[in-house]
């Protein structure tokens, strides 16, 4: 099981709420944002120690600059996709997600919870965790959807998922929504499958300078893809050219969940340098209310 040693949650609801805190003489991120750049190294590929919360031990991990930024003439490693334990193999936001479901949100190990991955280190992690774990990857190879094609891998679409009504008691889904290109649909069948009181637990990329989500690519009358802005790719376990980014999220991302039917949505931010987690890291967490409107 993931340490259920607390890593320590900062939770905005709004943009207004996060923009005063992170401006006000006592924000998190004065004292977080300066460690970080005191741990840094200048080489491209250096280790730290830390305690993983997935292992549950003490253990080196790798920081490696290939995605990076640079920022006041330093090259910055992209945070979130890096500092690899070397022994789980997870990274920041992946190590950080299965920890937090254990420690902060604790998601019962009898739980039946749905991934919208299967392929991937971090659930075959999950699934030794929450053994009633379902996972699954929208394949490209013909598999009906809710099949499972020839390697043991399930088929399914967020947008249109076969599975029952209040089916789970958590979803978890790790930078997918971002390329979903009707990513509203695909949330609308996130609460469909969620059983009332159930947790949503998700992370994509987000500008938190924007109230507005930005699309940044979508799909003309013809079935076309226009690009409205220069093509954006993440990585992909089954395509070596990577996902297109349909959209940048934005604060109103949360009023969307609320619209849906979501309660507490929020953006929840987490640092340790104890555990690994550096950077200005966060997810979103939701739950869709105890009694369910449906």
């Amino acid at each position: 099981m993931p340490s259920i040693q607390p890593i320590g949650l900062l939770s905005f609801s709004d943009f207004a709420t996060f923009d005063a805190h992170r401006h006000s003489s006592d924000s998190i991120f004065r004292y977080t944002m300066p460690r970080d750049m005191e741990i840094l190294k200048d080489e491209d590929k250096f280790e730290i120690k830390c305690y993983c919360g997935v292992c549950c031990k003490n253990t080196a991990m790798t920081v490696n600059k290939y995605f990076s930024f640079l920022e006041g003439g330093r090259k910055i490693p992209l945070w979130r996709e890096t500092i690899d334990c070397q022994d789980c193999r997870l990274n920041n936001r992946m190590r950080a997600l299965l920890h937090m479901m254990s420690a902060e949100i604790k998601i019962p190990v009898k739980s039946d919870v749905y991934f919208t991955e299967q392929v991937t280190d971090t659930y075959k992690h999950a699934v030794k965790y929450w053994p009633k774990s379902i996972g699954s990857e929208f394949l490209r190879d013909g598999t009906e959807l809710g099949a499972v094609n020839q390697s043991g891998i399930r088929c399914e679409d967020l947008t249109k998922l076969s599975f029952l009504d209040e089916s789970f008691d958590a979803l978890v889904t790790m930078d997918v929504i971002e390329h979903v290109p009707d990513y509203l649909k695909g949330l609308q069948e996130s609460f469909r499958v969620l059983r009332p009181d159930g947790q949503l637990v998700l992370s994509a990329p987000f500008n938190l300078d924007l109230e507005s989500s930005l699309v940044r690519a979508r799909f003309n009358s013809n079935g076309k893809i226009d690009h409205i802005m220069e093509p954006e790719y993440h990585g992909d376990p089954l395509d070596p050219n990577g996902l297109l980014c349909f959209t940048t999220f934005g604060w109103d991302f949360l009023q969307t969940l609320r619209d849906i039917g979501f309660v507490n949505p929020c953006l929840s931010f987490y640092w340790s340098e104890r555990f690994g987690y550096l950077g200005v890291q966060y997810c979103v967490l939701a739950r869709k209310p105890a009694q369910s409107a449906s």
